[in-house]
C-alpha cells in the first residue's frame, strides 16, 4: 500500500489558508499571487518529502512482514514433509 497525493493535498490546504488570510487582511492581488506561488511550491516540496519518507517506512514494514510470513510458511512445509509420507518412497 502506497501513500499518494499527500503533497498535492498539503499544497492545496496551504493555498486555501493563504487565500483566506489574504482576503481577510486585504492584500493586493499581486501580493496574493506571489505569496500563493511561494507557499504552494514550498508545501509541495515538503509534502513530497513527507510522502516519500512514509512510503519508504511502509515498504520496509511490508518487507519485514513478508519475511516473517515466508519463514512461518517454510516451517509449516518442513513439518508437513515430515508428517506425510512420500509416495515415491512407499513404492520402493
Amino acid at each position: 500500500m502506497r501513500i499518494r497525493n499527500i503533497n498535492i493535498s498539503l499544497m492545496l490546504i496551504a493555498g486555501i489558508i493563504v487565500a483566506i488570510y489574504s482576503i481577510v487582511y486585504n492584500y493586493s492581488m499581486i501580493r496574493i499571487i506571489y505569496t500563493m506561488l511561494i507557499v504552494m511550491l514550498l508545501f509541495f516540496v515538503i509534502g513530497t518529502i513527507i510522502q516519500s519518507r512514509l512510503n519508504a517506512i511502509i515498504e520496509k514494514n511490508n518487507l519485514e512482514k513478508n519475511k516473517v510470513i515466508n519463514e512461518q510458511l517454510d516451517e509449516e512445509v518442513k513439518e508437513l514433509e515430515n508428517i506425510t509420507p512420500d509416495p515415491e518412497q512407499e513404492k520402493e
